[in-house]
């Protein structure tokens, strides 16, 4: 029987809030987020509890269960384990444990179907906790994080008699659902002769404050030390907590409903900001990432952060364009002065009009940032509350706390990073700056990005080599000024060369010693991750720079821009320090130089890296490694290895695609069809006639691989077809022989083309790599020996 609900009058604060404006817009925005309070009086329904029944509940531990959910006057039940049933009627469930061991998901409550009723008024989940989980569990339990839940573990009486504690109950395994949660709250039972006692672990929502403050959870906490909570306050709790609210809407304390599928639509949502209160945000958060979209939600504040600068360099932009305009045409003048009098009062001149421009700009800003200073700083606490969302997950124990890969990236103030003029230029490089036409110290300009969410997301995380020689971050352009007016030029926020949007100077400074470093490295992440301050910023960094130095005319060995670069690249690569733990060094911390030796010819490095990343590893050692460490040919080895344990590699993850149905066609690379023409001519019964050594690459690679491919031909001055060997034609017709199956792992795929043959596997070694004849592999291919 469900218990009657007294319906709450309508919260007033709706109506409160959309008197307290009169602006058109922000009513219009109100209008679609806040929706009517009406809504929220729908009659509950029925409570429905998804009761884990599996082979390990049997006996007692069921039992319990069973006076729980009569106790709590359940109406629906459906039992899960590695399937769940339709719901059922308490009075008509047979209680008994079936399912088989170590197969009992909480998934298969959502999926195939989902079990969870539309009427439900509230979700009660009980498991005895031997079931395995992940985290990505919460996406799951977004579909009743609207409804109130009571998250249940249940235990033989018996179990606790030796006072075990919180964790090993597994409690972690509700946690899922918990976070998913806007009112919930965590109980143990079977600790207690009275069916009608419960321990409270955890509550949240308005239960929180209802419930008695239960100890901080960690590993040293028992469950004897867990308040009691009876049935009959839960049964008060159940009965007088607010109404489910609408799915996809979250309800926040002070009265808002907020409809989140409005609110990722709009473009600009500094209106939004001004009605939801700070302490909102992380409820917020919660909703998005249980919806599976709390990459969108930081995308999107990021955009409004993005906007709310904009407000800023535009009002930049038109105080000092005055002054840009006539630095341009003094520049211009000072290429053509015909003496050294005129010369001087030129630069003279320049000087002057930079240090004017300086000045507007300074007022300018503050102006700016004045009138976005509230935007900026609730945008900034929300960034704040989704920094704690990884999918490496959330720890077992303490919910919500950080896992070592995602801490919180701090937030760096541009006001506030050290000026050009304090750092140490000592053993930096002299250049001729372009304003003030002298030999000295100096400092690059770097154009500002429209976009940089391609920078922090996991992608970049693994593949930051790669994401910086990206087209979206070219950011180097040929501007270098002295370092004496660099602060200047850093506050006109244009170019004075190029007149691009200037994000900021880079000072060309030895990064020896650990001041410069974490200077430069503020100034990086201002450019290429909006100011969050990551430390991966250093391998974007370096991969833009060898893309400059590899493409741009201007960045050439004889330019000035290519002098100092190529020197900064070593800068980075000798002393910058990546911890241990991080892709290239999971041991120790080591220099980003070393760190790139110690994986350089493992297997770990031709097994388990791609391509365009091995060929960035080794143009990055070529390049900015000690000089002498390695040779081109050892390099050129590296790569043949790479390429030719790349093909069962990438021959199993087309038959991977074709399993999921990403990839439809026979004929694209990697395929059977193509791998089949690299080697063999086939006549039109579709019978192999004769066999030929590799003559391309298109066949077996797709335009990115191959593209990585010749530009490490080009850093070695070879053409790309001296990477193709004779023995690369026995790994294809291996991987065609044997790689039949997608469920093999791409390593394993690996090892077992290289067992096929002593030659094949010399063909992935990095020390025999190349070395297989014309006339040993047409042999073994004609007489069809793999």
């Amino acid at each position: 029987m469900n218990q009657e609900r007294t319906k709450k009058e309508p919260r007033q604060i709706t109506q409160h809030i959309l008197e307290a404006q009169q602006n058109t817009q922000i009513t219009r925005i109100r209008e679609n987020i806040v929706q009517d309070s009406k809504m929220l009086l729908k009659s509950p329904s029925q409570r429905f509890a998804a009761i884990d029944n599996s082979a390990s509940t049997t006996g007692p531990p069921l039992q319990v269960a069973k006076n729980f959910a009569e106790a709590l006057n359940i109406s629906l039940v459906s039992f899960w384990n590695s399937s769940c049933n339709t719901p059922l009627p308490l009075h008509q469930i047979e209680w008994r444990s079936t399912g088989k061991v170590n197969l009992s998901t909480p998934r298969s409550i959502f999926e195939p179907t989902n079990r969870v009723p539309s009427d439900a008024s509230s979700f009660v989940f009980m498991t005895d906790g031997r079931v395995t989980h992940d985290i990505d569990q919460v996406q799951f339990f977004s579909t009743t994080s609207h409804l109130p839940s009571i998250l249940v573990i249940f235990k033989d009486p018996s179990y606790f008699k030796k006072c075990p504690m919180v964790a090993q109950c597994n409690v972690s395994l509700l946690m899922p659902v918990f976070l998913a949660a806007q009112t919930a709250a965590v109980l143990v039972i079977g600790d207690s002769d009275s069916d009608r006692h419960a321990r409270l672990i955890d509550a949240k929502g308005g239960w929180s404050k209802l419930l008695a403050t239960p100890p901080v959870l960690n590993d040293d906490l028992r469950v004897i030390d867990c308040p009691i909570v009876t049935i009959e306050r839960i049964l008060e709790l159940l009965s007088t907590v607010d109404f489910p609210s609408n799915p996809g809407t979250l309800m926040m304390d002070n009265g808002l409903n907020i409809d989140l599928k409005f609110l990722g639509s709009l473009r600009n949502g500094t209106e939004f900001l001004e009605i939801v209160p700070e302490s909102a945000l992380n409820e917020l958060a919660w909703s998005f990432f249980t919806s599976g979209e709390i990459e969108q939600w930081r995308t999107m504040l990021k955009h409004w952060l993005f906007l709310a600068d904009k407000v800023t360099t535009e009002s930049v932009r038109a105080a000092t364009l005055q002054s840009t305009r006539g630095v341009h045409s003094l520049l211009q003048l000072l290429t053509q002065a015909n003496n050294d009098v005129e010369q001087n009062s030129l630069k003279k001149q320049l000087q002057k009009m930079v240090m004017e421009g300086s000045i507007q700009g300074d007022q300018a800003r503050n102006e700016a940032n004045q009138s976005t200073r509230s935007t900026r700083v609730i945008i900034n606490a929300a960034l704040a509350s989704i920094s704690v969302f990884d999918k490496s997950g959330v720890s077992s124990i303490q919910k919500g706390s950080l896992s070592n890969r995602c801490r919180r990236a701090r937030v760096i103030d541009r006001d506030s990073i050290a000026a050009i003029a304090s750092l140490n230029f000592l053993n930096s490089p002299h250049e001729e700056d372009l304003i003030m036409q002298e030999s000295g110290h100096v400092a690059l300009c770097l154009r500002r990005m429209e976009n940089v969410e391609m920078n922090t997301n996991n992608d970049a995380l693994v593949r930051s080599f790669q994401v910086g020689q990206e087209n979206h971050n070219a950011v180097f352009e040929p501007t270098i000024v002295s370092s004496s007016i660099a602060d200047r030029i850093d506050k006109l926020e244009t170019s004075p060369l190029t007149r691009n949007d200037l994000s900021i100077c880079l000072p060309i400074i030895s990064l020896q010693s650990e001041f410069n470093r974490n200077a430069v490295k503020e100034r990086l992440c201002l450019v290429f991750m909006n100011g969050l301050s990551m430390s991966h910023v250093w391998l974007i960094a370096l991969g833009c720079i060898l893309k400059t130095l590899e493409t741009e005319q201007w960045a050439g060995p004889d330019e000035p821009t290519g002098r100092i670069l190529q020197w900064f690249g070593c800068q980075i690569m000798k002393y910058v320090v990546l911890g241990a733990g991080s892709r290239f060094s999971p041991d120790l911390p080591r220099t980003i130089n070393q760190a790139l030796l110690s994986v350089y010819q493992t297997e770990r490095m031709i097994v388990n890296y791609s391509i365009p990343e091995v060929s960035c590893i080794l143009r990055l050692l070529q390049r900015f490694g000690d000089p002498g460490t390695i040779s081109d040919e050892s390099l050129r080895r590296s790569m043949l290895a790479t390429i030719a344990a790349s093909v069962p590699k990438r021959h199993r993850r087309w038959l991977l695609n074709i399993a999921e149905k990403k990839a439809v066609q026979d004929i694209e690379p990697s395929s059977r069809t193509a791998l089949t023409s690299a080697i063999y001519e086939i006549d039109s019964n579709g019978v192999r006639v004769a066999c030929h050594l590799v003559k391309d690459f298109e066949s077996i690679f797709t335009p990115v691989y191959i593209d990585a491919i010749e530009s490490f031909a080009q850093a070695l001055n070879i053409h790309s077809k001296k990477l193709i060997t004779p023995g690369l034609a026995l790994v294809v017709a291996a991987t065609l022989e044997h790689i039949i199956n997608h469920q093999v792992k791409s390593s394993a795929a690996v090892k077992m083309v290289r067992k096929v043959n002593l030659l094949v596997g010399a063909e992935m070694d990095p020390m025999t790599a190349g070395r297989t004849t014309d006339e040993e592999s047409l042999t073994i291919l004609r007489q069809g020996q793999l």
